[in-house]
């Protein structure tokens, strides 16, 4: 893409310049939404895991029921906030494929009405 960008602007073709620019930009932030749900669903795991210890802590009687009842509310909430992230990043995902098919959708009237 970054060889196409090169090409175009070298040849001074500013419509295919704007579109691998927004090609290249809305690949960005799909990688970068990539990551964060990475990030996420990762921090989702250690919780899960730090979970499963504590019950593991519990069956051992190397914790008190009123301790693990506190930290594993905790958890959980942590849990819950890390899924309520993900369904809204998820959402945001949605919102913006929908939107880039529009831009796209609006740059091919551009070129149709460019070429009459």
């Amino acid at each position: 893409m970054e060889v196409d960008l090169a090409k175009a602007k070298a040849k001074n073709d500013q419509q295919a310049w704007k579109m691998l620019s927004r090609q290249k930009g809305i690949l960005g932030r799909k990688v970068s939404g990539l990551n964060m749900l990475q990030d996420l669903a990762v921090r989702q795991y250690f919780f899960l895991s730090k979970l499963e210890l504590l019950d593991q802590s519990l069956k051992q009687k190397t914790v008190t029921r009123a301790d693990y009842l506190i930290e594993r509310a905790h958890i959980i909430e942590q849990i819950t906030h890390l899924e309520q992230m993900r369904l809204w990043k998820n959402q945001a995902n949605d919102v913006s494929y929908f939107l880039n098919e529009i831009a796209d959708e609006v740059a091919d009237v551009e070129s149709a009405v460019r070429l009459k």
